[in-house]
């Protein structure tokens, strides 16, 4: 991550030995990497077909993982038309940071850079618990500004933790990025404090 980043999510925080702690106890390491999926779908009575899938996969680890903890994050995920691959967004964790900006943008030629700044107010968008349809920030990394474009085409909806103390609206999205298409996630979380729906059955955590 970007240290000016992470700067600034601590800098807006009030400083205390509990603070403090709180940053120790609950690290976490996560990672999140882009790629391409290559292989051959065969299917009785049909021809195979090659396909060729851009995609990302992801991983946390640490002491724990829990998702009560968090308010809510916005992340978006995706692949341009010129090769580019970004990830972007804001996460809320009061018990950590209340606006961690975090991110980066992988270039064609392969090189990478963090994100040092979003300019957006994750408060002003969707903190009705609705995900909006369409949106729009600018972010800044290695040095370069971009203005990344949203509009979500559809937005299953499941819920996870113990408890299931988070919302994810798992949007499929197109994206514009300086004035590049493109398509991928635009993935938020929202704290669940109702429980399991009921539209969803009966579940149990063990």
């Amino acid at each position: 991550m970007e240290p000016w980043a992470v700067a600034d999510a601590m800098a807006r925080e009030p400083w205390s030995q509990e603070f403090f702690h709180n940053l120790q106890d609950m690290h976490q390491t996560h990672y999140e990497q882009f790629g391409t999926f290559e292989g051959t779908v065969s299917v009785e009575g049909y021809q195979d077909r090659k396909i060729i899938i851009k995609g990302l996969r992801d991983h946390s680890y640490g002491k724990y993982r829990d998702w009560s903890l968090f308010h809510r994050y916005g992340l978006q995920m995706l692949h341009l038309e010129d090769g580019t691959f970004v990830n972007v967004g804001i996460v809320s964790m009061p018990a950590t940071t209340s606006r961690l900006a975090l991110g980066y943008v992988m270039n064609p030629d392969g090189s990478k850079s963090s994100v040092s700044s979003v300019d957006w107010d994750l408060s002003t968008c969707g903190e009705d618990g609705v995900q909006p349809k369409t949106f729009a920030f600018d972010f800044s990394a290695g040095g370069k500004k971009y203005h990344l474009e949203c509009k979500v085409i559809r937005a299953p909806i499941f819920y996870i933790g113990f408890g299931w103390t988070a919302k994810i609206h798992e949007g499929l999205a197109e994206f514009t990025v300086n004035g590049v298409p493109g398509w991928g996630i635009a993935e938020w979380e929202y704290r669940n404090h109702g429980g399991l729906p009921e539209e969803f059955g009966s579940v149990t955590l063990e």
